[in-house]
């Protein structure tokens, strides 16, 4: 024979609102019961409730309500503005052959090697040298004018020329040097991008 003993069952506690509330809300002090505080905002003396034009779904660009008899007019005046600024834009580009563009392009290899070589340091500062020597050479002459009180030091806008008793102009003084000048900044070699004698490296 089995004995079998039949213990009491304990009432099983009813799922109720107030119990997942006090769940949701944790114990007093716990980290629960101030994350639940912060989000309602329980300890924050200037909080106001939404209004109902919080609410209200606001479009973040300007929206243009065009009549339907209207709209063939306003896609019209669009097309125009859109094909004028398309026209100011190529407009603007000065017109250049094939071969002027792919020398002014510079290769992506001769880039890299230019970023890696140590002489590119030297070609700047070549560069830079003749820089500085060219606004040296300008800040003299127009001292030199300034001295000579040919140009008033105000007057930048305006070119003011004395011819003198022998009919010679003052600016053509040192013509023979500002020819030679010239003649230095006319040799400049261009060349193309297939010619390979004339490559960087």
């Amino acid at each position: 024979a089995v004995h079998t003993v039949y213990k009491r069952r304990e009432p099983i506690r009813r799922d109720s609102l107030k119990r997942r509330e006090a769940l949701l809300k944790g114990k007093e002090g716990s980290r629960r019961r101030q994350r639940w505080e912060n989000d309602r905002l329980l300890n924050n003396p200037y909080a106001q409730p939404p209004l109902p034009s919080d609410w209200e779904v606001r479009p973040t660009y300007p929206v243009h309500s065009v009549p339907y008899y209207l709209a063939p007019l306003w896609d019209a005046d669009r097309s125009a503005r859109s094909a004028d600024n398309k026209r100011s834009k190529s407009g603007n580009k000065p017109k250049t052959s094939k071969e002027e563009e792919s020398v002014a392009r510079v290769a992506k290899e001769v880039r890299e090697k230019l970023k890696r070589a140590r002489g590119a340091k030297g070609l700047l500062q070549d560069l830079e040298t003749e820089v500085r020597r060219f606004v040296e050479k300008w800040e003299e002459k127009a001292r030199q004018l300034e001295r000579d009180d040919l140009v008033e030091p105000d007057s930048d806008d305006e070119e003011i020329v004395f011819v003198g008793r022998d009919g010679a102009m003052s600016d053509m003084r040192n013509s023979r040097a500002d020819e030679e000048e010239l003649r230095q900044d006319k040799l400049i070699f261009d060349s193309l991008v297939n010619d390979h004698g004339a490559s960087f490296g």
